[in-house]
């Protein structure tokens, strides 16, 4: 059985806010500390993958937040969506295999797409802009690959490739240097 996980990257939004925010909700989650400007976030409604919470989440918290939000969801290791919202919109999406679940695709089907890439293009630094679309239209192989490039591209904090609702519900939360907080009911 491969990898399957969803974890939204907040820029700007320092963790306790993001988790008062999120505490409203009948959903139960965490959030990791801030490093280079992003935090991550997950939970366990996030992780049953239904593409209209991600945009729920996404379009909230940028609207509610100000802030530019990344989600990343990895299907079985052979999906990597990547989905980018701000203003309370979606924005740019990227999926590195968009026919993964047709019954039948023909070869485009199984090519990376990329709709609206100004917003997310918009959060790498200039310097590694050119490499970062390269990256996106090749795609990898290894969906964990690829989701560790675009997270370097965009300087998320590293634990944020393995910020996954199970594995934190599973370990003691303090595995992230003890600043994970706690969201919602479980």
């Amino acid at each position: 059985m491969g990898v399957f996980y969803v974890t939204l990257c907040v820029k700007g939004v320092q963790p306790d806010k993001l988790q008062q925010f999120l505490s409203v909700s009948d959903d139960h989650g965490f959030v990791g500390p801030m490093e280079s400007d992003w935090v991550a976030v997950c939970s366990k409604t996030l992780d049953h993958q239904d593409k209209e919470v991600i945009d729920t989440y996404g379009e909230l918290i940028s609207e509610h937040l100000g802030a530019p939000v990344v989600a990343f969801l990895n299907h079985d290791e052979a999906i990597l969506s990547v989905d980018t919202y701000m203003d309370g919109r979606g924005q740019t999406q990227y999926n590195s295999c968009p026919g993964y679940f047709f019954d039948d695709p023909n070869t485009n089907d199984l090519k990376p797409r990329l709709k609206s890439p100004d917003a997310l293009v918009s959060l790498v630094s200039p310097e590694r802009r050119v490499a970062f679309q390269i990256a996106l239209m090749i795609g990898a192989q290894d969906t964990l690959d690829l989701h560790a490039r675009i997270a370097e591209a965009l300087e998320l904090p590293e634990y944020s490739l393995e910020f996954w609702y199970r594995d934190i519900k599973r370990q003691n939360v303090q595995s992230h240097g003890g600043a994970v907080l706690e969201f919602g009911r479980q």
